[in-house]
Order: C-alpha cells, then structure tokens, then sequence
C-alpha cells in the first residue's frame, strides 16, 4: 500500500473580545479591550500554554481537560487532540481559545558514510521522533532524483541502528537516496544525498586468504577490513594469558595481530562458521567458546574480571571470570 506524507501543523488561536461573567450592568459595561490571549504550542511538542496581555491578576485557567495552569503537557505528554481553555481575570474579564495537537512527522537526518563499486553506507538518525514510536525506518534509493519508498528500499532491522548498507549497486553510476521514518503521521524523509558508485569492480571478499589471515569482513569500498589467523591457536589460556599471546603474535609475516572484539567474533561466526568457513572449535564444553577482548571490573571474581565470550554453536555472548581458559581467534586490520 503506497505511503504518503502527511504536513500537518499545529494551529494557535488568536482571541480580541472578552466577554463577563455574568448578565449584570455593572459587569457588561467592564472594559476588556486591554486583555488578550493567545493559545500556543511549546516548542513543537505535545503541549500547550496560554500567552496572554493586560487583565488584573488573579487569572485563572480553566481547560478543557480539568488542568487550570497556564500551561499543560508540560512534558509534551499530551495526546492528539483538541484543548480549550477559558480564561478569567479578577474583573470577570473571560476570554476563550483552543488549540488542535496533531501528529508530528519525524525529523530525519542522513549522509553517505562509504561508497563502494556496488555498495554504499547511510546513516540515518532521527533527531525527533514528533513524540510518536518509529514503526519504520530506511533509505530509499534510486537512479532517478526524489526517491520514495515506492523504489527500492533498505529497512533496518531495529530503528535504533543508525548505519545500513546498500547492496547491488550499478558499477560507476549516479544514486540517489534519502533516509526515511515512519510514525502516526506518515513518512517523513532526510535530504536527498547524491554520489556515484566506483567505476572499478572491488576484488576482495568474505573468505578469500588475504594479508595474513582470512577476510572477516570487508568495508563497503571493499579495499578495507580485518582478517582472522587461518588456523586456530591449539589449546586454551586464560585471558590475560591469551591477550598477551595475540599482542605478541608473528604470523604470516605480520605483527600486529590483537584479540577480537564481541563484534568481531560474532561476524566470524556468521561470515565465516556458518558458510562453513574457519575451522572455529565448536562443542559442549566451555573451553570451545572464544575469549573477545572486552573486559569489565568484577572484585567478586576470580582475577578481579570478566569478558566477554561467544559460543559459536549458541547466538548470545556470555560471561566469565577471566581465571577461565578459553580459545581465542587473532585478528589484524587491513
């Protein structure tokens, strides 16, 4: 179903007659001409308050939703809808207002990260969700200027992320693209970003031997990443023990090897284990999990610390006291 943006604005009501409180003489011949109102919005949230001119003090307040402040939705909690509000000054001096609260698009900001022969990187980040729950959140890109969600689209998986990949690009061609979320009141898009693809085809992938290891995974020009030493280091060590070990590691003519982050480990099990790729240990036992290099402050432990580790049978990290002896996967930036 096509998917349309909806402007919507928030209308302030202007008021220039007063009225009193009552049917008496006295009160109708009262001069109110010195005192106004205007209803507001606060900042462009879900709020209202009421600015006002002369009157004699007290005033007072009374909306159309119980509340008698000046101002309601303080938070910008109130919900979509219309508010009245009455306002009586010491005189009987009475003016009336209101103000309609509707759906507010999303504010969306983008840009391109990287470029690639047939890929591309946006960020996408929404400044301000309009107080509403993002239910979606892309880009949509196209060979044509003003993209829409009616062309090709990327969708992130969680809207909290904020980079996603294009893939399947046309080689040495002009794209356009714009970030894109949806909430209540429709979609809303970023500014129209605008770059070419490389005009040369990237050689390096996922898997290939390269500088020292295996290609874990790859920048999206596809001249950058990280590889993981060939084979495994047989047996287990403690962190500490095993974070020594890679930092002082010679292999393949390289020496700048260092132990993976949770990251790192877990796109070697997706890139690499689950093609059947690596030859990682896999089993029941603990000593098959592999140690990542984040550690965290724990008195309580054994060593005075834990890491994480990732089990590359299992699809969560866990835990340990860094005293454990685990493997561990070296890996190098290219």
């Amino acid at each position: 179903m096509k998917k349309q943006l909806l402007f919507l604005f928030l209308l302030p009501l202007f008021i220039t007659s007063c009225s009193t409180d009552n049917g008496n003489e006295e009160n109708n011949n009262l001069d109110c001409s010195n005192f106004s109102i205007e209803v507001r919005n606060h900042t462009s949230n879900y709020n209202a308050w009421v600015e006002q001119s002369g009157g004699e003090q007290p005033i007072t307040y009374q909306w159309s939703n119980g509340e008698t402040s000046i101002q309601i939705g303080g938070d910008g909690d109130l919900e979509v809808g219309t508010y009245s509000v009455t306002v009586t000054d010491a005189r009987g001096c009475m003016l009336s207002g209101s103000i309609t609260i509707e759906h507010q698009p999303a504010v969306v900001e983008n840009s391109v990260e990287c470029i690639g022969s047939n890929v591309a990187e946006i960020r996408v980040d929404v400044t301000d969700s309009g107080e509403s729950e993002i239910t979606e959140k892309g880009v949509c890109y196209s060979t044509s200027p003003n993209p829409t969600i009616d062309n090709a689209t990327a969708v992130f998986s969680n809207v909290y992320d904020d980079y996603i990949r294009l893939e399947s690009l046309l080689l040495g061609t002009t794209h356009y693209a714009r970030g894109y979320a949806i909430n209540s009141a429709g979609v809303n898009y970023g500014e129209e970003l605008v770059f070419t693809t490389n005009t040369t085809p990237a050689t390096l992938t996922v898997g290939q031997f390269h500088e020292g290891g295996i290609i874990v995974e790859l920048s999206c020009d596809g001249l950058h990443g990280y590889v993981v030493r060939e084979n495994n280091i047989t047996g287990t060590l403690a962190w500490e023990s095993a974070n020594t070990f890679c930092e002082n590691l010679v292999h393949n003519g390289y020496s700048d090897w260092y132990m993976p982050s949770i990251h790192q480990l877990r796109a070697m099990k997706e890139n690499l284990h689950e093609q059947g790729l690596g030859n990682f240990y896999t089993g029941d036992e603990i000593y098959d999990n592999y140690w990542s290099n984040t550690h965290i402050y724990d008195s309580s432990l054994c060593g005075d610390f834990k890491s994480f580790y990732l089990d590359f049978d299992q699809p969560d990290s866990g835990e340990l006291s860094v005293c454990y002896q685990l493997r561990f996967a070296p890996v190098r930036d290219f």
